[in-house]
């Protein structure tokens, strides 16, 4: 038998179940999401840069479009269509730029530093169509538990990206900090 044969049968296996192809009937996210959470149970699970548990690594282009918690619309505003599932340890503050009143205070685009104008603009790939100067900051404080999605803002409409996104699916008005 081949030397490589073995470990890359193994690394395939592993690599289709992680990624829940087609081969498996999207049991995959399933079965690594349920393994991600018991060891999140255990303490022994990734932690982000920022100490938040690290649900899953997502890629669009490998993942069941029914099992994917984000449309392919939403996923493709992040670098390679990948972005990080992340449960928050902490109640955290997030910001965003928007420019008051053409862009909402309160809209599910966010980051963990605040920054405005140009900046935000161009490393969040804001487009500034409508009026948006990203001139004003929100700011909220979402708590521990909420799972958010995060990774690095693709480059979109001639803009650069390259800075830090977090998508929410829900954004409480609660949330708000003065």
């Amino acid at each position: 038998m081949n030397k490589l044969f073995v470990p890359m049968m193994l690394c395939l296996s592993v690599c289709l179940v992680g990624m829940g192809s087609a081969a498996h009937a999207g049991t995959g996210n399933v079965i690594a999401r349920s393994a991600q959470k018991r060891l999140l149970a255990t303490g022994i699970a990734s932690k982000t840069g920022h100490g938040d548990s690290l649900i899953k690594r997502w890629n669009q282009h490998f993942c069941d479009p029914k099992r994917c918690p984000l449309d392919k619309k939403t996923a493709s505003t992040f670098t390679g269509h990948s972005y990080d599932e992340v449960a928050l340890e902490k109640d955290t503050i997030l910001y965003r730029a928007y420019h008051a009143p053409s862009a909402a205070a309160l809209g599910q685009w966010w980051k963990r530093s605040p920054t405005k104008g140009t900046t935000a603009i161009i490393g969040n790939a804001i487009p500034p169509s409508g009026g948006n100067f990203a001139d004003s900051i929100a700011k909220i404080r979402v708590p521990k538990g909420q799972t958010i999605y995060e990774g690095i803002s693709a480059r979109q409409g001639g803009l650069a990206g390259g800075d830090n996104q977090i998508y929410l699916k829900r954004v409480d008005p609660f949330w708000i900090v003065q």
